[in-house]
């Protein structure tokens, strides 16, 4: 059930890229799908395994792949959020502990998403 539950976010991120509609019962055969092969190493064919629906429905990898990372992180964010709301005390000794290291992670991680807004924004820009 969490499969597919897992599934509803990254389509709606398919929707958004690739502005097309796709029934949910494709979207939740990839997921069952691509989620058998993350014991295959290290979670990479999870991903990958995402665009046997860009196959399917003919839609350009890069997009796909773009709701793919949307999807990532946003459970990231979402796991942050959660830690910090119900394990404060835990979190605050994380951070407090690992602080430097964190304080990189977030500039990366803002600046990679800055990055993929403008790419996304030039690549709307030439499709218009």
């Amino acid at each position: 059930g969490m499969i597919i539950i897992y599934g509803w976010p990254w389509s709606n991120y398919v929707k958004m890229i690739t502005h097309t509609s796709i029934p949910y019962m494709p979207i939740a055969n990839v997921m069952a799908r691509s989620n058998l092969l993350k014991y295959i190493p290290g979670n990479v064919f999870q991903y990958i395994g995402r665009n046997e629906l860009a196959i399917q429905k003919n839609l350009k990898h890069s997009e796909v792949g773009m709701a793919t990372v949307f999807d990532v992180v946003t459970n990231l964010l979402a796991a942050a959020i959660l830690g910090e709301v119900f394990y404060f005390e835990g979190f605050k000794i994380v951070f407090m502990q690992f602080s430097k290291e964190i304080l990189i992670l977030i500039v990366v991680l803002v600046v990679l998403a800055i990055l993929a807004l403008v790419l996304l924004g030039q690549k709307k820009k030439i499709c218009l």
